[in-house]
């Protein structure tokens, strides 16, 4: 058994108006990074490595650019109670759920994970948000 470590994230997308819809393109992301955090395809102690995220993101039709991606783990009222070194900064309470969100700050564009514990978005419609411009 090891510690799940809930995370929620954050896309920005910079996306082509002309001829694309802005609705799908949301859409097609938050199912991309859906897949990308599926539990069935990650293992204990895997690192994040953002820059393979982004290389999924960059091959949906009408995204020109990935302007930022923020991560955050996710802590109580429902989620699990493991916080990481990367977690810095102020908790923020989350009001519907009664927990708390704390940024993450990258290493090396990377989210550094431990022998004893798995990263997991547990509510992937809340907790995957993206916007474009």
């Amino acid at each position: 058994d090891g510690k799940i470590i809930n995370l929620a994230v954050d896309i920005d997308l910079f996306i082509d108006r002309n001829g694309f819809n802005p609705r799908e393109i949301k859409m097609n992301a938050a199912t991309i990074a859906a897949d990308f955090f599926d539990v069935d395809k990650w293992q204990m102690n895997q690192h994040i490595y953002v820059s393979q995220l982004v290389d999924s993101l960059r091959e949906i039709p009408g995204v020109i650019n990935i302007v930022n991606i923020e991560f955050y783990n996710m802590q109580g009222g429902g989620y699990s109670d493991t916080l990481i070194s990367q977690a810095v900064g102020e908790a923020i309470q989350i009001p519907e759920t009664g927990g708390f969100k704390t940024k993450i700050e990258l290493i090396d564009n990377a989210i550094f994970s431990t022998p004893i514990s798995m990263f997991e978005i547990r509510n992937p419609s809340r907790d995957i948000r993206i916007r474009v411009a």
